[in-house]
């Protein structure tokens, strides 16, 4: 057994990475701005990714890290939120990391960090997935450099829990079941990937003992048009459907 930092450990994601963790024998150790009033149990420590100073601290005080802190937005009216937690953040981690000799590092990333397909770079529709592509970047030159990074690449993730943006899925078939939007947005013909949050979880807490440093994972459930997605919700649900479409991009 041995201590992982979770940082990102009171999100939506983080919360069932420490429940993934503790299940396999280990201690996760929480890293968040209120970790200590989470309600998580075992150990906690309040801290920001955006100080390199207490990532440092945290990081020296764990045998291995999973990096899952991030900002899932859409929209944030100042767009260096985006780069603070997203890039300088996991810059942090990885530096810590690379410092102190931690025996393995999980960095939690995006599918939306890798080109869709037909496409041959990554999408960068807003300030999410901008700043998910350059940390995208810098976990690869880490691996390149030699640090012992597994990196992982999460389809939209959904489940039971807060609703989130981290759980946006959820977040818009409720809004669907209560009648609450108009219209759809996109496309019938695109195709997402989903996967339920524990899948995801049990992935990362799997990379963190097995995973060869160096390699990337993809962690995905199934693939779905959003014309298949909506039937089945209507169907199962008995909800009815907006016909009318927005655009997105």
């Amino acid at each position: 057994p041995v201590r992982v930092l979770v940082t990102g450990a009171t999100g939506y994601l983080g919360r069932a990475i420490v429940r993934a963790i503790d299940a396999r024998g280990h201690t996760p150790v929480a890293f968040a701005r209120r970790a200590s009033s989470s309600g998580l149990d075992g150990p906690c420590i309040d801290g920001d990714v955006s100080d390199a100073l207490a990532v440092d601290a945290a990081v020296a005080s764990c045998d291995a890290v999973c990096h899952a802190a991030a900002l899932v937005s859409i929209w944030r009216r100042d767009p260096a939120d985006f780069d603070r937690v997203n890039v300088e953040g996991t810059r942090h981690v990885l530096d810590a990391v690379a410092r102190h000799g931690s025996a393995r590092c999980v960095y939690t990333s995006s599918f939306l960090a890798l080109p869709p397909a037909g496409a041959s770079a990554p999408l960068a529709s807003n300030d999410y997935q901008r700043t998910k592509t350059i940390s995208d970047l810098h976990a690869r030159r880490a691996i390149a450099s030699g640090v012992p990074l597994s990196v992982i690449y999460p389809g939209v993730i959904y489940g039971p829990g807060e609703l989130t943006e981290g759980n946006i899925l959820v977040r818009h078939l409720l809004d669907l079941a209560h009648g609450r939007l108009p219209a759809l947005v996109g496309k019938a013909e695109r195709r997402w990937n989903y996967v339920f949050v524990d899948d995801v979880a049990a992935g990362i807490a799997a990379a963190l003992e097995r995973g060869a440093p160096g390699r990337r994972y993809l962690l995905g459930g199934e693939n779905v048009t959003q014309g298949e997605l909506y039937r089945l919700v209507g169907e199962v649900g008995g909800i009815r459907v907006p016909r009318l479409r927005m655009p997105d991009f």
